[in-house]
């Protein structure tokens, strides 16, 4: 699972939207939760959850497929 979305420059060696970036990628800690801690400055963020590294299959942070999800720091 990773993160993408345009706070992707904000992770180091990632880009904004890049599906493959390992620096973004989750843990798998249980029970269908996923965890990364990033440093973000504030403002307000687009991003989604992506599987596998492709952009075939990826979700909102609401769990709607293709969906994006607004965070505001």
């Amino acid at each position: 699972m990773t993160l993408a979305g345009d706070l992707g420059h904000a992770i180091p060696t990632c880009g904004d939207w890049q599906q493959d970036c390992a620096a973004a990628h989750l843990t798998n800690i249980g029970n269908g939760v996923w965890r990364g801690e990033f440093s973000l400055p504030a403002g307000s963020w687009q991003y989604k959850l992506v599987i596998n590294d492709a952009w075939s299959e990826s979700y909102a942070g609401n769990h709607t497929a293709n969906g994006n999800t607004t965070l505001n720091l």
